[in-house]
């Protein structure tokens, strides 16, 4: 065992090594220039770290590892892992976060939507702007990689951050988990600014019940060290955060929504649909803007607005915004469409909670005047919340003419046991087709839609596998869609 500080290990590699050293928790991530961090599991693959050279590792004491390992030179026991690691994460990565301003989302649903938009918002503003979050983490239409969270363990995260910095980021936009914030992945960070989309039934099979779900997203905002504050007032939860922190950040809040309101700092938006595109109209105290945008979908105009503030809370007009709205592009898989023959109009997007789905299902403005049908496909997860489910049935029974319920990502679960748990939602039985084959599922509608239907494959959004557990099959929503349309 070698006893040793995060200061004197820093020390001791980089007058060694000479290198700039990096810190690392997975060995898929890790280099030659890398401490390795193995935490929990992590011990396992400490061999294969040292394969690959890296600079030390650092485990906790008591953990297990091979007396042959535990006797190498740069193998370090420690009696408290977590408080070395966070440790040394600051020493090595302080001044490249300190170099940037970070923005962290959250919400049930329109992180992902919400992040990409602000991105893509900055870099038009020729402001380098990265993102960390479901999609992976880079800089959109540029240097992207993929990731294996939505926010990242604390050591990938931090590391993340210093790669954006390095690929000339002066903003980092990231997506905040609620079990990122629980299990304490941003702990040590400080925000620039944070944004709440909005709040629904998700993941209780992680925080059992609604209430602790609620508190573990709001806690985003007592927790960490924030400087600027942006709501979505048309949500319930978001209205109790106004009321919470409206003296506290006074006018560091901006919050947005379509109706009249008397809070300081609110944005009124309206929404004209033409032929050419959209319009929003944004009016803020005596002034008014005009938002030209070439998005579908009114969840996309709410998740534009919180882009638009985080720009302004960055320091940027509405005047500047004016003239590059219209050149945002959608983000892959949410509500990304396509037209077939006959006018049928077909959307892939990731509403996988039924407040999604209900959002998606109802939104007029994917809705042609010549309308007739909606058809509707989308499974749920396996191995996650069962209770939202039967919800999930109902909604789009209510919403939709023909219902076509699959696969989603079983995981581990048995397929039958899900498909079984949805159709209790579902009151009225005809419309509704069984097919646990995705693709079949998919092809099934795209053959047995009428002129001028709409269709919404729902649930995985631009995911490219289906997880079976052991078994990944590569599969896109969108790509099949466009095999079985012809627009391929």
């Amino acid at each position: 065992m070698n006893n040793i500080s995060p200061n004197e290990l820093i020390k001791h590699v980089r007058a060694t090594n000479g290198a700039e050293v990096g810190v690392s928790s997975h060995t898929d991530d890790v280099t030659s220039d890398d401490i390795y961090v193995a935490l929990e599991n992590g011990v396992r693959y400490i061999k294969q770290a040292l394969d690959k050279g890296v600079l030390a590792v650092v485990c906790q004491v008591g953990s297990g590892i091979p007396v042959e390992l535990s006797q190498l030179g740069n193998v370090y026991e420690v009696d408290d892992l977590h408080s070395f690691a966070g440790d040394l994460l600051s020493e090595v990565y302080a001044q490249d976060i300190a170099d940037v301003d970070l923005i962290g989302i959250t919400g049930t649903n329109g992180k992902t939507s919400s992040s990409h938009f602000a991105c893509q918002l900055f870099n038009l503003l020729d402001d380098k702007a990265g993102y960390i979050g479901t999609l992976g983490y880079g800089v959109i239409g540029g240097e992207f990689y993929a990731s294996r969270n939505t926010t990242p363990d604390r050591i990938t995260l931090y590391r993340y951050i210093s790669l954006l910095k390095h690929m000339g980021c002066k903003k980092v936009v990231m997506e905040v988990s609620s079990h990122g914030i629980t299990l304490g992945r941003i702990e040590g960070l400080e925000f620039h600014t944070a944004a709440f989309t909005n709040l629904s039934r998700d993941h209780l099979d992680f925080h059992q019940t609604m209430q602790a779900y609620e508190e573990a997203k709001l806690s985003f905002f007592d927790d960490y060290p924030i400087q600027k504050l942006v709501v979505n007032a048309d949500d319930v939860v978001g209205q109790k955060l106004i009321n919470k922190w409206s003296g506290k950040y006074g006018s560091d809040l901006s919050c947005y929504g379509n109706t009249a309101s008397s809070i300081s700092g609110y944005y009124r938006y309206l929404v004209d649909s033409r032929g050419d595109g959209v319009v929003i109209t944004v009016s803020y105290r005596d002034k008014s803007y005009q938002l030209r945008i070439n998005i579908k979908g009114q969840y996309n105009i709410e998740n534009l607005l919180g882009a638009a503030l985080i720009c302004v809370a960055s320091g940027y007009s509405f005047a500047q915004l004016e003239a590059i709205t219209a050149s945002v592009i959608p983000v892959p898989g949410r509500l990304e469409c396509c037209s077939v023959a006959g006018g049928t109009n077909i959307c892939v997007d990731y509403a996988h909670t039924s407040a999604g789905m209900e959002a998606v299902l109802t939104d007029v403005s994917l809705k042609l005047d010549n309308v007739s049908d909606t058809w509707c496909v989308f499974g749920c997860g396996g191995n996650r919340d069962k209770g939202k489910r039967q919800e999930m049935g109902r909604v789009a029974s209510l919403n939709a003419e023909h219902v076509v319920v699959t696969d989603d990502n079983t995981r581990g679960e048995q397929s039958e046991a899900i498909l079984c748990d949805i159709v209790k939602g579902i009151d009225v039985k005809c419309g509704l087709t069984i097919c646990r084959d995705r693709k079949q599922a998919i092809k099934h509608v795209v053959e047995s839609v009428g002129n001028d239907d709409l269709v919404l494959v729902l649930g995985k959004g631009n995911e490219e596998v289906l997880d079976y557990g052991s078994n990944k099959v590569p599969h896109r929503d969108i790509d099949v869609v466009s095999q079985w349309s012809g627009n391929a």
